[in-house]
């Protein structure tokens, strides 16, 4: 196996066709600083970066540069973090699988291409610099529930993959405070118990492009905006008369959300927006209780509780 260290300030793992892990240990009462890029050789090398805490005191391991670089060849096979771990990712990383066993939290501050799977109920910060997360995010623990994706969405953040697609996550939170439209976009479907969407008013946007399953929250006011044929499968609430939920040109049957839109006369939406095409029929699950609803039909809209509004 080889590992250099080039003038570039550059960790190179492997030589073409090595496996290799390397290995960086809180053994001691102190925070460790890696101020070094992590690459590996080549594509045909099987590399694995771990880090883990025999020390157990919970001390923090960051790494200065990125991991993987920009290449297929450059990237790390496979990133393990052990469960007493707490790792700060500061630069963009590139890896097959991010296995992260750590309760406490893990922190992305630069761009991420890989998937990441939760083998604990631990926390994942995605910092506001960030603006692309591709890959799925997963809890594998074999129980629901388990794992808490925080996005600070300080820059426009596309998150390209399924979240929860194994086990639901137990929280995913974004703050898209200022952001206006297209400030985050799930490209996959998206499964947690709580999912919490905080802007400053209606016009910062989040779109699903994916189901979702989860009890959405707005807070402080949001646009969500649901892609056609896909559905809410949970109930969406929000501070009175704050937050819009839109969905777009229905062309299939689709019961839209199976829960409760809002909280008739203390949590109302300030808007619903649907339009369905010819033929299709779009059903509302639970009640709706929102200022306004707009609805633009071709189609047939079942509303199959109660429907409370200012405005139809």
């Amino acid at each position: 196996d080889v590992v250099t260290v080039g003038a570039a300030n550059t960790l190179t793992l492997g030589a073409g066709s090595n496996t290799l892990t390397v290995t960086f240990d809180t053994s001691t009462a102190a925070d460790n600083a890696i101020d070094f890029k992590i690459d590996a050789a080549n594509a045909g090398d099987t590399i694995t970066l771990a880090v883990t805490d025999t020390h157990g005191g919970g001390n923090t391991v960051t790494f200065a540069d990125e991991i993987g670089g920009s290449a297929d060849g450059d990237k790390i096979d496979a990133i393990t973090l052990a469960a007493t771990t707490v790792t700060v990712f500061t630069g963009t990383v590139n890896a097959g699988t991010i296995t992260n066993a750590a309760t406490a939290t893990t922190t992305f501050n630069g761009n991420v291409t890989a998937n990441l799977n939760f083998t604990a109920d631990g926390t994942v910060s995605v910092g506001a610099a960030v603006t692309a997360f591709a890959g799925n995010i997963d809890n594998t623990t074999g129980t629901d529930g388990a794992g808490t994706v925080n996005f600070d969405a300080a820059a426009d953040i596309n998150i390209t993959g399924n979240l929860g697609a194994t086990n639901s996550l137990k929280a995913i939170t974004t703050d898209i405070t200022g952001n206006g439209a297209g400030a985050n976009d799930f490209t996959g479907t998206v499964a947690a118990t709580t999912i919490t969407i905080t802007g400053t008013d209606d016009t910062d946007e989040v779109t699903f492009m994916g189901d979702v399953t989860g009890n959405v929250v707005i807070v402080d006011g949001a646009l969500i905006t649901v892609e056609a044929d896909k559905k809410i499968v949970g109930n969406v609430t929000a501070d009175d008369t704050d937050g819009i939920l839109t969905f777009e040109t229905q062309t299939a049957d689709t019961t839209i959300v199976s829960g409760n839109i809002g909280v008739a006369g203390s949590g109302d939406l300030a808007a619903v927006n649907l339009a369905t095409g010819a033929g299709v029929t779009t059903t509302f699950g639970g009640s709706v209780n929102a200022a306004l609803i707009n609805v633009t039909a071709n189609g047939t809209v079942v509303f199959t509780d109660d429907v409370t509004s200012a405005e139809l």
